[in-house]
């Protein structure tokens, strides 16, 4: 009865109210005088695995019961047992089990004329109990009883396997002792086992995953089915659209940071889940180390990826290596990592990790702990890499401070230096800086004035475009400031349309003293290269190492932010 409601389920095979009502009574009855039986220890006529098999089919009615599309209504299932109930029964059941790790033969299921009875075979029985009890909502994972039943069985498949040729192996079920005693393995109980060991694998990789994501405090993804106006079609990326692009160098070439990302991850990615990434890892692009100035939105951008992916993210910070003592330090690294290791279907994300892969070049002195978290970061990092079952980022302000082995192909696919979002986006996804869905008159008009302002003054179109999204929402809010979006963004339009352009410029020009990236900051480049706007830096080729040096004959050009980014730009590629 289990296995024909299990194939009715899975054929997608709708039944009348009336017949699902009469399957749920009749395995309630059942399973009921099955377990009285068990629980009175009547010898001659108890049957456990009788009464696994009906709490797997209770079970498994009570699922479908959630299914309105098959045609049971939920007061059919009313009367079934409760889970406790039948939770417990799984675990008089396991009682029953052999130290073997498999059960004695009770009442056979039926006769065959010349090899005798047939009885259900313990991994046909494991196999229905892990796929029913093994959901999230059951607890007898958590229970060592449960826990000990599975690996017995384990330890009978390991124990008991008949070699094939080559590297292949079967089992037999002992219903046939002719078999038996020539050690032939069977093609029934073989599939069985291996039914058995391939649903042990996807139960337990479910709940350690979700134990694991629970120990990091994991971010659930934020589902955003949106579809577009024009095509009629769901995005492919509605998260990473939402926020304000941003501008990275390629091979020299001026890319927009969402395009990269949604063309070498997302779309590899986004129709994949965890359990087909376990089955079929895909090796393609999946990790990338984002750099750049603070402010520029690597967080923000990371977690629109696993929102667009539809998968949990899970931050890992220093503070995660170095919790305890130094003498701890060894042990928690690999605990981090095989945590890692058990995940799919996930964005992992190593925030702020400058100190513990700094560069061991230079005469860099590196205390004790950094020594070896840079170097025990390179193998565990590659082996994450080769495993393809996560994407990951790891984010930084200072990647001339990372060991250049970190950086290498085989541990990140993607170098990409994050600056603040492109001029045009400022202009003109006003509404996206007040995290409004679409544009309205006001957020036209308040892209239109700022454009207009500053339109004949390149100076300022430059130290406008060097804003971070924080800096530009910032600014905005010292014009016009109100507690709704709406309202702060009507203010806005109302007080620029009353705003005579000096004095538009002026508040641009002070505010632009407190920023990260100071256009004046980039003056003294010119000891190294000629330029006369932000562009002209694009087409020249420098790196920090020529400013280093040009310090070192002591023509002092200041490393500040502006300075280091636009060295960074540079070292955005690909190497995959």
């Amino acid at each position: 009865m289990y296995w024909f409601v299990d194939g009715i389920e899975r054929a997608k095979i709708a039944l009348l109210p009336a017949q699902w009502s009469e399957f749920c009574k009749w395995a309630t009855r059942q399973f009921n005088h099955e377990r009285s039986l068990v629980v009175a220890e009547h010898d001659a006529m108890m049957d456990p695995v009788a009464m696994g098999m009906c709490a797997c089919l209770c079970a498994r009615l009570g699922a479908i019961s959630e299914d309105q599309n098959l045609g049971m209504r939920k007061e059919d299932a009313a009367d079934l047992p409760s889970r406790v109930e039948l939770e417990r029964s799984i675990e008089e059941l396991l009682s029953k089990q052999a130290k073997s790790g498999i059960f004695p033969k009770y009442f056979p299921m039926f006769h065959y004329q010349d090899a005798g009875s047939n009885f259900c075979f313990t991994f046909e029985l494991m196999e229905a109990v892990l796929h029913e009890f093994g959901r999230d909502e059951n607890r007898l994972l958590g229970k060592s009883k449960f826990i000990t039943g599975l690996e017995k069985a384990v330890k009978w498949c390991e124990d008991n396997r008949y070699p094939l040729t080559g590297q292949y192996a079967g089992w037999n079920s002992g219903g046939d002792l002719k078999s038996v005693r020539k050690e032939q393995p069977e093609s029934w109980a073989t599939a069985v086992v291996y039914m058995f060991l391939w649903e042990l694998i996807a139960v337990l990789s479910r709940r350690i995953q979700q134990d694991v994501l629970k120990k990091y405090k994991a971010r659930a993804p934020k589902p955003r089915p949106r579809e577009d106006v024009a095509t009629n079609k769901q995005t492919i990326s509605p998260a990473l659209d939402e926020l304000l692009d941003i501008e990275v160098l390629l091979q020299g070439k001026p890319n927009n940071l969402s395009e990269v990302l949604r063309t070498r991850i997302i779309k590899n990615y986004r129709s994949v889940d965890e359990n087909s990434l376990r089955r079929r890892p895909i090796k393609k692009p999946l990790s990338a180390l984002l750099f750049g100035p603070p402010g520029t939105s690597k967080t923000d951008v990371t977690r629109a990826i696993a929102d667009d992916l539809n998968w949990p993210m899970v931050e890992i910070t220093p503070s995660e290596f170095v919790k305890g003592s130094l003498a701890t330090i060894y042990a928690k690294a690999d605990e981090i990592f095989e945590d890692l290791m058990d995940l799919s279907g996930v964005v992992v994300f190593f925030d702020e990790m400058d100190a513990l892969v700094q560069t061991r070049e230079g005469g860099v002195h590196l205390d004790i702990a950094s020594q070896f978290l840079t170097t025990t970061m390179l193998p565990k990092l590659t082996r994450l890499h080769d495993h393809a079952q996560v994407v990951f980022f790891m984010a930084t302000n200072f990647q001339d401070r990372f060991d250049a082995a970190i950086k290498r192909a085989g541990r990140f696919d993607l170098l990409l230096c994050m600056g603040p979002p492109k001029l045009s986006e400022k202009l003109h996804r006003v509404h996206r800086v007040y995290s409004m869905e679409v544009p309205n008159a006001d957020t036209k008009k308040v892209g239109a004035a700022i454009k207009k302002f500053i339109k004949d003054d390149q100076q300022l179109q430059d130290q406008l475009s060097l804003y971070t999204f924080g800096e530009y929402k910032a600014f905005l809010k010292t014009i016009a400031d109100a507690e709704s979006s709406e309202k702060a963004v009507h203010q806005l339009a109302e007080a620029l349309s009353r705003t005579k352009g000096t004095k538009f410029r002026e508040q641009l020009k002070d505010y632009s003293q407190y920023v990260t990236l100071k256009l004046s900051d980039l003056d003294p480049l010119d000891k190294l290269v000629p330029w006369t706007t932000l562009a002209d830096l694009d087409k020249e080729t420098f790196t920090l190492k020529d400013v280093e040096k040009k310090n070192a004959k002591k023509e002092a050009i200041p490393i500040t932010h502006i300075i280091r980014y636009f060295c960074d730009r540079q070292q955005s590629k690909e190497q995959y």
